[in-house]
C-alpha cells in the first residue's frame, strides 16, 4: 500500500469533497432547489403521486403536459423520478428529488469502480480509474446536469456505462450470475432516461458482433429475457409514447443540445472554451481546466486503446473504441442530420468522456509505473487536488442558484404556480415556461414552443398571485402546436378571438402557436406586417392587419410578452387612445450591464442613484421581471459600466416612435 500513497490521498480528498457536496445538497431545506427544471420536476412528481392515489396506476405521461409534446421527442424524461415519488409516498416531493440527486452523486464513484471490475481490471487500476472519472465528471456536463435540474440525464451518464460493463461481463463469462445482474439492472436504464438507447447502441452492437459466434443458446435466451424485462418494466410509458408519436413535431428554432459548428471540436480542445447546450462558458480558468481534462482523456484514451491493441485485447479496445468514436462523431455532427438532431446530440459528450476514462486510466497507470516514483506521486497528487479546486470554484458559481428560497413575498408566485398546476382542470392549452441561462446568449431555448404544453385555462401570473381565467372565455382558448384542427385554428383569428382595450383591438398570440397563428392569419385574410424582430426577449413577435382589425402575436415566454407588449402593443394603443403612452426616461446605471448578440430590454429597478439592472436568467424568468420597475434598453454586444446613461421604459408605458412601420399599418 505504501507505493500507492498518492493515489490513496487523492482519492480520499476527491471522494470526501464530492460526498460532502452531495450531503450539502441533501441537507438543503425544502423549497431551495428551484433553478431551471427543478420546479418542473416538483410538479411532475406531485402530479404522478396524485394520479396514483386516485387510480392506483403509474403513468408514462402527464395529461396536463402531454408527454412533453412537441419537444421533438415526445416522452417524459422524468418518469423515473415520478416512480420514486409514488414509491416514497411518505417523503415530501422535494425530498424525493434531493434524495435522487444525492444518491446519484454518492453512487457514481462506487458504480464506476464496479464498472472497471466488470471489465476485469485489478482493484488498484479500478480505484485510479474511478478517481479520474470523478474528476472528469465534476469538470464536465455530467455534474451540471445534476445541479441544474436534469437529474435523470446526469444519472444515465454513469449508469449506462455500468450496464455496458455488465453486458461485457456476460459476453465473456456467459454464467448465470452475470445473466442475473444483466436482467436486474437493464430495465432501470431505460426507466432512468430515454438516452440510454443511444448510449448503449454502439457498444452493445460491437459486443454482439464480436461474441455472436461464441454465444450459447441459453445466452441468447438470457439476452432476450433482459430485453423483454426492459420493455415490460417500461411499457407503462412506452405505450402512450407509441400512441402519441403521430403528433411529434420538429422545431428547428429550438436547438437543444445541438452543435452546428463544424469547428466545435477544435474550439473545445484548443481555445479554452466550453460549450454547454447553446451556451459557451467564457471563464478562461474553467476553460483551461476543462481543456486539460479533455486532452488527458482523449490522448490517454487513445494511448490506452493502442496499449490494449498491442497486447491483443480486442475484447476491450474494439467495443470501447467503437463506442467512443461513435459518440464523438454523433455528438459533434449528429445535428446536421435532422433525425439525429432530435436526439440532442451534444448531451452525449460527457458520456464519451467518462468512457474515455477507462482506457485513459490504463495509459496513465502505465506511465505512472514508468516514472520516478516521487515525481509521479507529486504530479498525480497536484493534478488531482488542482482539479478538485477548480471544480469547487466552478460549482460555487451555481450555489446562489441552488440557494434560492421559495419564500413569501419575493418568490411566492413560484409556489403558487406549482400549486395551481397540481389541480388544473381541462380546458385550453398553454405552455409552461423555463428560466434557463441559455436564453441570455445564443439562440435561446424557445421554451414556449418546445417544452411541455399544459392543459389548463389561462393563468394570469403576477408578483403576488396566480389566478385562473374563465375557461369559457375566448381569451382562455389557446392552441396546442402539433394536434390542431382547422376549427382550433379559426379560434385564433381576430374575428373570433380578441382582447378589447379601449377602442383598439389586438390578438394575443398564445405560446406554442406561433407558426400556426401565422398560417391561420393568412387564411383569414390578414396581411403580415412583420414576423420576427432583432431584440431580446421577444424575437418571435408577429403583427398583421385585416381592414380595421389589428392582430399582434406575442411570444410565449412571460418576459417576452412583457417586453413586446411595451414595444409593440402600447404604441398601437397610444395611437388609438391619445395620452395612453408613457415617456422614455434616461437614467444612469448603478451597476454594470451587458447585452449579447441582440438588442436587450433588461428588467431593472429604480434606485436613489438611477436604475439597477436585475440578475436575469432569460425570457422565462418572470421572477426577476416581477421584481423590476422598468425595462432598460441595452444595445447589442454592449458592455456598459456603472454610471452610463441608458434609456429606461417604466412599466406600463408606451414607446414614442418605436414600431413605426407597425403602427402606420394599423387601421385605428
Amino acid at each position: 500500500m505504501r507505493k500507492y500513497w498518492a493515489l490513496i490521498i487523492a482519492c480520499a480528498v476527491a471522494f470526501a469533497y464530492h460526498y460532502e457536496y452531495a450531503l450539502w445538497l441533501l441537507r438543503l431545506p425544502r423549497g431551495t432547489i428551484i433553478f431551471n427544471d427543478f420546479a418542473l420536476l416538483t410538479y411532475q412528481c406531485q402530479a404522478a403521486r396524485d394520479f396514483f392515489a386516485q387510480s392506483g396506476t403509474l403513468w408514462g405521461y402527464d395529461p396536463h403536459f402531454a408527454a412533453g409534446l412537441p419537444l421533438s421527442f415526445i416522452w417524459n424524461s422524468n418518469v423515473f423520478l415520478q416512480v420514486l415519488a409514488v414509491a416514497m409516498k411518505s417523503y415530501a416531493v422535494e425530498d424525493v428529488i434531493k434524495i435522487a440527486l444525492f444518491s446519484s452523486l454518492m453512487l457514481f464513484p462506487l458504480f464506476f469502480y464496479w464498472t472497471m471490475r466488470n471489465f476485469g481490471f485489478a482493484r488498484d487500476h479500478s480505484c485510479a480509474a474511478a478517481l479520474i472519472a470523478l474528476l472528469a465528471f465534476r469538470l464536465d456536463t455530467g455534474m451540471l446536469f445534476h445541479i441544474t435540474g436534469m437529474v435523470t440525464a446526469g444519472i444515465i451518464t454513469w449508469y449506462s456505462l455500468f450496464l455496458v460493463s455488465l453486458l461485457y461481463r456476460f459476453m465473456k463469462s456467459q454464467d448465470m450470475r452475470s445473466a442475473a445482474l444483466l436482467l436486474v439492472f437493464s430495465p432501470p436504464a431505460l426507466l432512468i432516461h430515454k438516452t440510454a438507447v443511444v448510449i448503449l447502441f454502439a457498444p452493445a452492437l460491437a459486443l454482439l458482433a464480436q461474441h455472436a459466434r461464441g454465444l450459447r443458446p441459453r445466452s441468447w435466451f438470457a439476452l432476450a429475457c433482459a430485453a423483454a424485462a426492459t420493455l415490460a418494466a417500461n411499457w407503462f410509458w412506452l405505450s402512450p409514447l407509441f400512441k402519441l408519436f403521430k403528433y411529434k413535431t420538429f422545431l428547428a428554432e429550438a436547438p437543444f443540445w445541438q452543435n452546428r459548428d463544424l469547428l466545435r471540436p477544435l474550439k473545445d480542445y484548443f481555445t479554452l472554451s466550453v460549450m454547454t447546450n447553446t451556451v459557451e462558458w467564457p471563464h478562461w480558468w474553467y476553460g483551461a481546466a476543462h481543456t486539460l481534462m479533455l486532452w488527458v482523456l482523449l490522448a490517454g484514451g487513445a494511448a490506452g486503446l493502442l496499449f490494449w491493441k498491442k497486447r491483443g485485447r480486442a475484447d476491450l479496445y474494439l467495443p470501447i473504441g467503437i463506442a467512443c468514436a461513435f459518440l464523438f462523431v454523433f455528438s459533434y455532427y449528429g445535428a446536421f442530420v435532422r433525425a439525429f438532431a432530435e436526439l440532442n446530440p451534444t448531451r452525449y459528450l460527457p458520456v464519451m468522456n467518462l468512457l474515455l476514462a477507462i482506457p485513459a486510466s490504463a495509459a496513465l497507470l502505465a506511465l505512472y509505473r514508468r516514472m520516478n516514483r516521487l515525481t509521479a506521486n507529486a504530479l498525480f497528487l497536484a493534478v488531482s487536488l488542482g482539479a478538485c479546486l477548480v471544480s469547487f470554484y466552478h460549482l460555487e458559481r451555481f450555489d446562489p442558484l441552488l440557494k434560492l428560497r421559495l419564500g413569501a413575498p419575493e418568490t411566492r408566485e413560484v409556489t403558487d404556480l406549482v400549486s395551481a398546476l397540481r389541480d388544473l382542470p381541462g380546458g385550453g392549452r398553454v405552455m409552461l415556461e423555463d428560466s434557463g441561462v441559455m436564453d441570455r446568449e445564443g439562440q435561446g431555448q424557445v421554451y414556449a414552443l418546445s417544452h411541455l404544453p399544459a392543459q389548463f385555462p389561462r393563468l394570469v401570473l403576477g408578483p403576488d398571485r396566480v389566478t385562473h381565467g374563465d375557461p369559457a372565455s375566448p381569451s382562455a382558448t389557446v392552441h396546442q402546436k402539433g394536434v390542431s384542427t382547422r376549427a382550433e385554428e379559426q379560434r385564433l383569428v381576430p374575428a373570433q378571438r380578441e382582447i378589447r382595450i379601449g377602442p383598439g383591438r389586438a390578438l394575443d398570440n398564445r405560446p406554442g402557436a406561433r407558426d400556426l397563428v401565422v398560417a391561420a392569419a393568412a387564411r383569414a385574410g390578414c396581411v403580415p406586417v412583420f414576423h420576427g424582430v432583432d431584440l431580446q426577449p421577444g424575437k418571435p413577435a408577429f403583427g398583421a392587419a385585416r381592414g380595421r382589425v389589428a392582430m399582434l402575436g406575442l411570444p410565449g415566454n412571460p418576459v417576452s410578452v412583457l417586453a413586446t407588449a411595451h414595444l409593440f402593443l402600447l404604441p398601437l394603443l397610444s395611437r388609438c387612445w391619445p395620452g395612453f403612452a408613457y415617456p422614455w426616461l434616461e437614467l444612469p446605471l448603478t451597476a454594470p450591464a451587458r447585452a449579447g448578440a441582440r438588442r436587450l430590454f433588461l428588467p431593472a429597478r429604480f434606485t436613489a442613484g438611477g436604475v439597477a439592472p436585475l440578475p436575469w436568467n432569460g425570457s422565462g424568468d418572470l421572477l426577476a421581471a416581477a421584481h423590476g420597475h422598468a425595462l432598460i434598453d441595452l444595445p447589442a454586444r454592449s458592455q456598459l459600466a456603472a454610471g452610463t446613461a441608458v434609456r429606461v421604459l417604466p412599466y406600463v408605458g408606451g414607446i414614442p416612435g418605436a414600431g413605426a412601420a407597425w403602427t402606420r399599418a394599423m387601421p385605428c
